[in-house]
This record gives structure tokens, sequence and C-alpha cells, in this order.
């Protein structure tokens, strides 16, 4: 019996939160809750979808760590923070303590790659 609930199937079930419009109303985002490869955790990422239902929901993020937030700025750029290591390390620092800290992070609306722009000390 392929079709029987079980707590596996049930904790593999996407938990989606935080669903935010864009100022424009032409975009939501979403962040989606999945089960770890090491099925120890939930990891988030973020998720666009079209209010219109139009075009199909597209992933916006993907870190082992995972992203949380989603808050749109006036020029559609997406707010997130994450533990993911920037892609720009900053010279001297320790790369593992580094890497365990929050960020904030910008995914431009025109598309391109997430960077750092808040980097607070202790995350």
């Amino acid at each position: 019996m392929s079709d029987v609930f079980t707590l596996d199937r049930f904790l593999g079930i996407p938990r989606l939160s935080g669903l935010r419009l864009a100022p424009d109303g032409s975009r939501l985002v979403v962040s989606v809750a999945l089960p770890a490869r090491d099925g120890k955790k939930f990891v988030t990422s973020l998720h666009e979808l079209d209010p219109h239902g139009r075009r199909p929901p597209r992933r916006l993020t993907r870190s082992a760590p995972g992203e949380s937030g989603g808050w749109f700025l006036p020029d559609g750029s997406i707010l997130f923070t994450s533990t993911r290591p920037d892609s720009e390390p900053k010279g001297d620092a320790d790369g593992d303590e580094e890497d365990e800290l929050a960020r904030l992070w910008l995914l431009p609306g025109d598309g391109g790659e997430a960077r750092v722009v808040a980097a607070p000390p202790g995350g």
C-alpha cells in the first residue's frame, strides 16, 4: 500500500511561510521549507510565484543552510537572511566562524547573483 500516510510522508510535505507581495503587485515570494538531505532539520529556500497564475513557480535561492525572509524593496530587489558563506570573503577572517554568521543578502530584482549587504558582528 503505497498510499498509506506515514510520518515520513508527512514530514516530506513542503511548509510554506512568509508570503510577501511585491510593491507593484507583480510578484509574490514565499519561503518553502523541506527536509534537509540528512533528514535532521528543515532547510528553507525562497520561491517566486506569479499572483496571476500565468508563470510557473520559480526557485530563487538554494543553499545548504537555507534562507529566510524575502522582503521586497521598491525596485523589486529582495532582501533575505542566510548563514550561507559569502562568495567574496574578507581576507583575514577565520572561514569557519565567518560561515556561521547570519548576513543580510540582496537578490537583484532584474536577476543576477545575491550579494551581502550587511554582516553585523555576531550575526
